[in-house]
Order: C-alpha cells, then structure tokens, then sequence
C-alpha cells in the first residue's frame, strides 16, 4: 500500500519511513499538512498518517481539508497524537480522522492500524466499483427507457392521426368528441364519416386491456374500417328491408 507519512519531525519521518517499508509499503513523506496536501493531489495514495501537532497546516486541519472535497477515491486518515484526552479524540473523529496511533508509536500497533485501514480501503474500493456498474447499467436503463418512450410517442402520434378532424361535419351533421387515453397509446378508437350524401356512419372502439397489445389491435381494426376502403367493408352490410329484429332467427337475436 502507498502511505503518506506527514510529520514535521525529520527524525520520526526516517524512523517511520524504515517501519514502513519494512511492512511492505511504498512510503510518500511530507513534513507538514501544507506539503502533504500537494502530495495528495498528484499521488494516488489513499493512506495518511499525520502528525497532529504541525507548523503551516496541522494534522486536523489536513483532515478536514481531505473531508472537503472529492479527490476521487477514499483517503483513510491516521492521526499520530500524544493527546489522549477524550474530548481531543471526539475532536479529531469530528474532524474525519479514521484512527488515531498513540505516540510513541509502537511498530506492532503500527501493522495493526495499517492492515485495519486496509480492509477499509479494500472494502471502500468493492463499493466504488459496484456503484460504478450500478451506474452504467442505470445508464443504459435510461436510454433504452428513452427510446421506448420516443417510440410510445411515434405509436401515438400515428393512432391520433387516425382519428377524424375534431368539429368534423359529415353531411350537415356536426360531430364533437374528446380522446383521453390512460397511457401513452390506448385501445380506443373511433371515426365518423359519410357512407354517401344520405347516411353517415360511426364507430367506437374499446378493445379490451392498456397499452400496446390493445393500442395495435386497435389500429388493425380501424385501418378494416377505413372510410376509403368501404368498398366489401363491413360498414357497407346492412339486412334488407323487410328483416326485422323479431324475424331474426333466435339463435342470432342473442
């Protein structure tokens, strides 16, 4: 692990820096918060151990400044101190400070605190990725989401084309109606429209059920009972003259 060993001490900074690598890590000094805060900005370290105690910019203000801003990854922040004081340590969790490191520093603890911090990293960076695969697939979910719903808007614009001119008069008859969909497109239809200069004909559609399934149904339905096609359409049908609703077979009267 990259750590950045901040403290103002040349002889702990050495001292340290020997402890360090002998655990295995890659050791960054600076030798006060100031310094350590450019360090910071151009090295990929995501590990501090700072003094508390510090000309310029000391350990809690450096804490604080990493908690201020998003330097794109987590930074885990060990404070070395000699203060024990409850109400110093209650300051410097406030401050951002994952952990504190008792002065004089003990290498033992020392491994203890980094491989603690590790785990944090570690886990911190599992989180990261899996928020970034949640991102991209929210992503892709939004545009295929966009392109349904760009395509719902071409279906609807098509079905209201179908429908006829609202205040239409057909023959001297005036004819008024409203189209209210629930969704996007809709089961319904309707038309009016002269059958010839004498009688006008109509129709309402309610195909059973929401959305595409009824909206296509629909569509197929009007485009049966299109006016320009009423040559063999069913609204040319009609029972003769003398056919009565009572002379109607049974059977058909249901």
């Amino acid at each position: 692990m990259k750590v950045l060993l901040v403290d103002d001490d040349p002889s702990v900074r050495a001292m340290m820096t020997v402890m360090l690598k002998r655990s295995g890590h890659e050791v960054l000094a600076a030798e006060d918060g100031e310094q350590a805060w450019s360090v910071l900005q151009r090295e990929a370290t995501s590990c501090v151990i700072s003094d508390w105690m510090m000309p310029r910019l000391s350990g809690i203000d450096l804490c604080r400044r990493i908690r201020s801003v998003d330097l794109g990854r987590y930074v885990y922040v060990l404070l070395c101190t000699a203060r024990n004081e409850k109400e110093d340590l209650i300051m410097g969790l406030d401050a951002g400070a994952d952990d504190f490191l008792a002065k004089p520093i003990e290498m033992a603890e020392l491994r203890v605190r980094l491989r603690a911090g590790e785990r944090v990293l570690e886990l911190e960076r599992e989180l990261a990725d899996r928020n970034s695969v949640l991102l991209n697939t929210n992503m892709r979910l939004e545009k295929a989401y966009n392109r349904i719903q760009r395509d719902l808007e071409a279906a609807a614009w098509m079905q209201q084309n179908l429908l006829p001119q609202p205040a239409s008069t057909v023959n001297g008859i005036a004819c008024e109606w409203r189209f209210w969909p629930c969704s996007v497109v809709a089961g319904d239809s309707l038309n009016c429209f002269a059958l010839d200069e004498e009688h006008v004909g109509f129709y309402l559609l309610d195909v059973a059920g929401h959305g595409i399934p009824s909206a296509m149904l629909s569509v197929t339905i009007s485009k049966v009972l299109a006016p320009h096609l009423l040559e063999g359409s069913p609204l040319r049908r009609s029972r003769r003259p003398e056919t009565t609703w009572r002379s109607l077979p049974r059977s058909l009267q249901s």
